[in-house]
């Protein structure tokens, strides 16, 4: 019998390389040689196969997925997961060094998460309110906090600025938001200059408005002190229209402004009313 080896150098010599690749490539590959299922071809002895590093990459593709995502089915044994082409090596390969990826990157998450719990009780008394020296800012029991969705009173003045400005009760109706928005204010305000903020505020600097506005019952009041005058002004806006000749759908517009941002809406209905009021006198 002639070995595989001479086979294979006889080939070389005569030329024929296509046919060396045919017997090298699956034998590197697989571990396997092409002749090893012809019944004519002689074997004195079973050759063990020098080259496992295929099986090795193998088995440890299998360890590593098995260790990273236990909830995925069990892999099959590698006698089941032996490669048989390239374009499957290729593939295995592939999702061998994505489910490294995924590993490290599940590394890098539990670190993170550990740094932001370490880090989080710092970031909690940072971000807690502050609280001036006495009690806390109350009416009938409730903070501010706890009062401060009663700014969505001021919907119902906008309604009926918006909706209904020639009904007689709207000039009327339209007041109430404001009034109570002024008391809330004043009551805030007392209890600001009774119990003081602690080292005193500088209004005249912005770096005094950002520190008074850091307690929310200072907050409170200033955001009361907005709602009530955006009011005022949209009520300003409507009874002026009427007067001056100004139509109510151009009005609409200033109107919105000034319920979202209130010098603005202000602003926008300055030019409308000198051109009406122009036009009226021609």
């Amino acid at each position: 019998s002639v070995p595989l080896g001479a086979k294979l150098g006889m080939a070389a010599t005569h030329g024929q390389w296509l046919a060396s690749l045919y017997f090298l490539l699956p034998l590197y590959t697989t571990g396997h040689s092409p002749l090893a299922g012809r019944a004519d071809v002689p074997r004195a002895k079973a050759q063990p196969t020098r080259n496992r590093f295929p099986t090795l990459c193998a088995s440890g593709a299998i360890n590593l997925a098995r260790t990273v995502d236990t909830n995925q089915r069990s892999l099959p044994k590698l006698a089941e997961t032996r490669p048989r082409s390239v374009a499957k090596r290729l593939f295995l390969n592939v999702r061998d060094r994505t489910y490294a990826v995924k590993r490290s990157m599940g590394a890098a998450a539990g670190v993170a998460s550990v740094a932001a719990q370490i880090a989080r009780p710092k970031a909690v008394l940072a971000s807690e309110p502050l609280v001036a020296d006495g009690p806390v800012f109350k009416v009938l029991g409730k903070t501010s906090g706890e009062l401060f969705p009663i700014q969505n009173l001021a919907l119902m003045s906008w309604a009926l600025m918006i909706f209904a400005p020639n009904w007689k009760a709207t000039p009327v109706l339209a007041l109430f938001p404001p009034i109570v928005f002024g008391m809330l204010y004043s009551a805030a305000m007392l209890h600001n200059l009774k119990y003081p903020i602690p080292g005193g505020v500088e209004i005249m600097k912005l770096e005094g408005i950002i520190k008074a506005f850091s307690y929310p019952d200072v907050t409170f009041a200033a955001w009361m002190h907005f709602a009530a005058f955006d009011c005022l002004i949209g009520l300003g806006i409507v009874r002026d229209a009427r007067k001056v000749g100004v139509p109510h759908w151009m009005c609409i517009p200033c109107l919105l402004l000034c319920m979202l941002v209130g010098p603005v809406g202000f602003l926008a209905y300055l030019p409308l009313r000198i051109i009406c009021a122009g036009l009226s006198e021609k």
